[in-house]
């Protein structure tokens, strides 16, 4: 006895074999995709060059980057078009707020 219910119908439907040959598709991008973004790290860490390389330039770029945040110290010297100073202290802060508030009221 055949399981089948109509003999007359294909086994495969072109629609769904059309959708595998997108899953297909699909998943060969995703594979290219992959691999191009792991070669890198895996020649960093199989390839003992590549790894001293990036390991110096790692703690290079490390000691670049000055800890803590700036303060009104540091950053006394920065100006706008006009010659004002930009980063006032705290002090005179509020001063300088309300004086430009006043005179954009006006």
């Amino acid at each position: 006895m055949n399981s089948r219910k109509n003999v007359n119908q294909p086994v495969w439907n072109p629609e769904v074999i059309h959708d595998y040959k997108q899953v297909s598709k699909l998943t060969f991008d995703y594979l290219i995709a992959f691999y191009g973004m792991s070669i890198p790290f895996v020649a960093i860490i199989a390839i003992p060059m590549y790894r001293q390389r990036f390991i110096a330039k790692w703690h290079a770029a490390k000691s670049r980057v000055s800890p803590g945040r700036p303060t009104p110290h540091t950053l006394s010297h920065l100006r706008n078009d006009h010659g004002k100073r930009i980063v006032i202290d705290s002090k005179s802060e509020a001063k300088v707020y309300f004086d430009q508030l006043k005179s954009s009221w006006n």
